[in-house]
């Protein structure tokens, strides 16, 4: 082994490792005084890069000053602005979905506002002094990694004494446990989640201040970098700062080990780099034990399922006005319907996951795409039913290998879990030429089913809206079954079904099998409808937008994924007339504002609408419902403290 080369490449890391360092101690300082892991922190840091070159690159200020703007200024009026308008009115109380859910609107919002701001053009930021460089023990070190190390130090021995030695810090670690008694001590809580907002928006921008000279400057890339120190953060199980200091500094190290050893000419080995920091949260989610229980949950009863025979009536019907319908099409519109069925299936298969058992996932794209490529890969003597038939299942057994470690994780968790293993996808398999037939794109076939031929657009319009019926009324099925209560039991008192002896481990595996399988099944529909697929079909923040889509038009419901769908496809065609960075930056921020607006609404636009009209056409039928006791909101609690006849109770309902 070259010794030299290892020092090299250690320095390297070291360097990284103090990036990785400052960025998540931002994320946990937040975290344990808010009690939300802010999924936005990569793309409030990306965006204070952008004010940072802004400032010191196209301006011309000096420096110290546009720094100093930047992270003393710019960043924590950022931080308390979040916390004034958002957390404050939004978080406090929220479910943990919902807390997710505006986390990750943040994210969509700050990457719309930059192409919005400063478009789609890439840029390089200068270094810290850039160009030179000293040297120690034979090896040549840059002022910028040492300024990035001393950075870290400071960071790191300055919180410590922020949380050890002053009032402040200790009533930041208190608040979020108890904040009346950090009132009764003469501390606002709102003044500590405000300072601590503030202090993690500064850590973030300095985080990819430091980071983004060896890159440009691109809204993806930078913030997918900064992002790679949740998993610093985990090791640190989101509370212990030395310990999350330890997992970036084998994040940062092990990365640039395998970047020097690993062998460049074998791809699957060459993707293992970038995503080493996923396989890194991945392994730390598995080890982590649960330290809390999950919060009280506020959940939304939504009106009863029709009737099997309904479903299917209507069923019918949207299927004879597709099919009639289709026939004044021009073939373009005929292609905006078909994406919209095959995401109204994407969608309802996040409704069953998420919806009915609380499962929050982040790679439901991933499930799409490992449908379209096996149909794809699959030799074309498979009749397309079979090909079909092994996409789903094949999926499916994919979601349960992604659901046994996921298990055991709750809320942020599992939602992290599913983030990690979207990332892997991405950099490993949908990125790798081999999976895509040696080019950049996967040919997948149009359906042909008992030799008739489905590759005109009409036609392949009314299949999917036959598809589109199965999948609604396979959900209603299932959420009218004992499997679909006892789902809608595990989301709303996980500890409670416990108590009772339910199987929640099961009933877990089993919703993530039939959620991946119907995402598979849609996949293969998606790469017959595009012809070819490629990685950026499939690419996690793909899997965000999916999920805050449905929660916008409501995340429990077969109307909502439908609204969903159509939001979802004909957005773009209404914002194709802007600029090119005008339109890729109206669609996130479109997106992001309208699921902060309706994250505490589980029912979503779709549920406000349902209640909207259900009065008028009552009146219009002359429908006199019977009268009954109203339903009253549910809210079940999953603390500790379980009264046993409430269990009894909870039991006897389900």
């Amino acid at each position: 082994m070259d010794v030299e080369k290892l020092f090299v490449f250690l320095t390297i890391g070291v360097s990284v490792s103090a990036i990785y360092a400052v960025s998540a101690t931002g994320l946990v300082v937040t975290y344990i005084t808010s009690g939300v892991f802010n999924f936005a922190h990569g793309a409030i840091g990306m965006f204070l890069a952008f004010v940072y070159w802004e400032l010191s690159v196209n301006q011309g200020w000096p420096v110290p000053l546009a720094l100093a703007v930047t992270l003393l200024v710019i960043a924590p009026a950022i931080g308390v602005a979040l916390d004034v308008l958002v957390m404050r009115r939004l978080v406090q109380g929220a479910s943990l979905a919902t807390k997710l859910v505006v986390t990750l609107a943040l994210l969509v919002v700050f990457q719309g506002a930059v192409l919005g701001i400063w478009g789609v053009e890439l840029r390089t930021l200068p270094a810290f002094l850039e160009g030179r460089q000293y040297s120690l023990a034979g090896l040549q070190i840059t002022y910028h990694q040492t300024i990035t190390v001393l950075a870290a130090l400071v960071v790191a021995f300055g919180l410590r004494f922020l949380f050890k030695r002053t009032r402040l810090g200790v009533a930041m670690r208190a608040v979020v446990d108890n904040p009346e008694l950090c009132a009764v001590k003469g501390l606002s809580p709102n003044v500590v989640t405000a300072a601590s907002w503030a202090m993690g928006s500064s850590l973030a921008g300095l985080a990819a201040i430091l980071i983004a000279p060896g890159l440009n400057l691109e809204v993806n890339t930078l913030s997918l970098l900064v992002v790679s120190a949740y998993a610093a953060a985990v090791v640190g199980r989101l509370q212990s700062l030395p310990a999350t200091f330890v997992g970036a500094l084998i994040l940062g190290v092990s990365g640039e080990l395998v970047g020097a050893y690993v062998p460049a000419g074998n791809e699957w080995l060459a993707n293992l780099r970038p995503a080493l920091p996923f396989v890194l949260l991945f392994v730390a989610l598995l080890v982590r034990s649960e330290t809390r229980l999950p919060e009280k949950l506020k959940t939304h009863a939504e009106p009863a399922p029709p009737p099997l025979r309904t479903g299917i009536v209507l069923g019918g019907l949207a299927v004879g006005v597709a099919l009639t319908v289709s026939g004044g099409l021009s073939p373009f519109q005929l292609l905006i319907g078909s994406k919209g069925l095959i995401f109204a299936c994407i969608v309802l298969s996040l409704v069953l996951l998420t919806g009915l058992s609380g499962q929050v996932s982040l790679m439901q794209m991933s499930f799409v795409g490992i449908g379209a490529v096996l149909v794809g890969k699959l030799p074309e003597a498979f009749p397309y039913p079979v090909a079909l038939a092994v996409a789903g299942l094949v999926t499916g057994l994919v979601g349960v290998l992604v659901a046994l470690p996921a298990v055991r994780l709750r809320g942020i968790y599992i939602a992290l879990s599913t983030l990690a293993f979207a990332i892997l996808m991405d950099k490993i398999v949908f990125g790798n030429r081999d999976v895509l037939g040696g080019g950049t794109t996967l040919a997948v076939e149009r359906p042909n089913v008992f030799g008739l031929d489905f590759s005109s657009e009409r036609a392949l319009f009314v299949v999917l809206a036959v598809v589109a019926v199965v999948f609604a009324n396979l959900f209603l099925i299932v959420r009218r079954s004992r499997f679909g209560r006892l789902l809608t039991a595990v989301r709303d008192a996980p500890n409670a079904c416990q108590t009772l002896g339910m199987d929640v481990t099961r009933a877990k595996l089993k919703v993530f099998f039939l959620s991946a399988t119907m995402a598979g099944v849609a996949g293969a529909f998606f790469g017959g409808l595009q012809s070819r697929v490629g990685q950026l079909d499939f690419l996690y923040f793909r899997s965000l937008t999916v999920l805050l889509v449905a929660t916008i038009f409501g995340i429990t419901s077969v109307s909502g994924a439908f609204l969903g769908a159509a939001f979802f496809v004909v957005l773009p065609e209404l914002t194709r007339n802007a600029d090119s960075a005008g339109g890729q930056a109206l669609q996130p921020l479109i997106i992001g504002l309208l699921a902060i607006l309706t994250a505490r609404r589980p029912e979503g636009l779709a549920g406000r609408l349902r209640a909207a009209l259900r009065p008028a056409l009552r009146r219009v039928i002359g429908f006199r419902p019977v009268a009954s006791r109203p339903e009253l909101p549910i809210e079940l609690s999953t603390t500790p403290e379980i009264d046993i006849r409430e269990v009894g109770t909870v039991g006897a309902a389900r």
